[in-house]
């Protein structure tokens, strides 16, 4: 009578199982958080493929498999009929992972993990990385691919892991992603806490062409009238700073005091015109179009350059400074 060929008993042959690579997975990808202050992050997870011939292709392969049911003719292994019990194959499976640094607006591959419930595994590396740090993995199985190794245990995924998260283009791009998503956020900034309230359409057309013209992106919202400027302001104090802009009426001291009084000395900055925004560059102009008033602003901006016209240099160095 031959041995008994089973393995039931795990004392006899231990199985490295490799369901722990997800919790160090996991551990890396909040450390990369913290360290970053959350401006780049990490994903591991399954990779998976959408496309129009792919997913044809499996519908097609679930009606094949449904209909091989729905036959008359039940397939049998001894009295067991398969049809009647799960096929629990999947549960091995080869799965496909991924290990991406990212942004909101950027991604990077550093490594793919081919892996089963149990050791080894294939981890397929960036080729720059195994540029990096070759000579640093002497001691682990390699294939024949340059770019791919074969770990045997936890313990050289862990060591794996370490010498990619530090090769130095890994080093690079984090601080490169860093770098980026900086200026996204400062330039956001920039564009969102740019926001300038006017009395009228005409005021906005000019303070727009003058913003342009010295290359600042803000937004401009006409109220439609000075006494209306206090409710958009409250509507939107919570989010910008903000840069008022009106006309004195002839008594700038009154026009001061009202704004005080009804929106106090919170988070916005006033420019209050003597008289009228519209009297900088003609008495008149609300018969003009708004090509003829752009095109007054500008012969007007050049006479500024010119003339140090102090008052209104002030309000443009407002816009400069908000």
């Amino acid at each position: 009578m031959n041995d008994n060929f089973w393995i039931i008993d795990s004392e006899k042959k231990a199985l490295k199982y490799t369901e722990n690579i997800y919790t160090i997975m996991n551990e890396q990808v909040e450390y990369l958080k913290n360290s970053t202050n959350g401006k780049v992050f990490a994903v591991f997870g399954e990779i998976t493929t959408d496309g129009s011939l792919i997913n044809i292709a499996k519908s097609m392969s679930e009606v094949f498999r449904n209909a091989k049911y729905m036959s008359m003719v039940e397939e049998k292994v001894g009295d067991i009929t398969t049809s009647k019990l799960i096929d629990i194959s999947s549960a091995y499976q080869e799965r496909r992972m991924g290990f991406e640094i990212c942004t909101n607006n950027y991604r990077y591959r550093l490594f793919e993990l081919k892996m089963t419930p149990v050791y080894p595994v294939i981890i397929v590396v960036d080729e720059d990385i195994i540029c990096n740090i070759g000579d640093k993995i002497d001691l682990f199985y390699e294939s024949e691919e340059k770019n791919t190794i074969i770990i045997n245990d936890e313990d050289e995924f862990c060591a794996i892991l370490k010498r990619i998260l530090q090769a130095p283009k890994v080093i690079y791009l984090v601080k490169e992603l860093m770098e980026r998503v900086e200026i996204e956020v400062n330039s956001s900034k920039q564009s969102h806490d740019k926001i300038v309230i006017c009395e009228g359409r005409t005021d906005a057309i000019i303070l727009q062409a003058i913003a342009k013209k010295l290359g600042r992106e803000i937004s401009i919202i006409p109220a439609d009238g000075k006494g209306y400027i206090p409710n958009i302001y409250k509507k939107m104090k919570d989010e910008s700073s903000v840069l008022i802009v009106v006309d004195s009426d002839g008594d700038e001291k009154l026009t001061r005091q009202m704004f005080s009084e009804q929106i106090g000395a919170a988070n916005y900055k006033i420019a209050i015109i003597n008289n009228r925004i519209e009297d900088w560059f003609a008495p008149k102009l609300d018969g003009f179009s708004k090509l003829e008033i752009l095109q007054k602003v500008s012969n007007w901006l050049k006479r500024l350059i010119l003339m140090n016209y102090q008052r209104s240099i002030n309000l443009l160095l407002r816009l400069l400074i908000l």
